[in-house]
């Protein structure tokens, strides 16, 4: 459920993990702005909590990362 604001168990046996808001942007190190910009352009997964709570799956947002990962390059 819900503690704080922050999501603290999978909804309903649901083994996926949904952030708040908040937490992507503390973890990524992401505005709010560019959050918005990226759920806009549907770049990455959420769901939408009584038209204004917005959760992000867990692995959507690892899709994101990896869709994203650019290779170091070889020296």
């Amino acid at each position: 459920g819900l503690a704080a604001g922050r999501l603290t168990a999978p909804p309903l046996g649901n083994r996926e993990r949904y952030l708040t808001e908040d937490e992507v942007c503390e973890n990524l190190h992401f505005s709010l702005r560019t959050l918005q910009t990226l759920r806009d352009g549907r770049q990455i997964p959420y769901t939408v909590i009584s038209g204004r709570a917005f959760l992000y799956p867990e692995t959507g947002i690892r899709d994101l990362l990896g869709r994203n990962l650019k290779p170091a390059e070889k020296r």
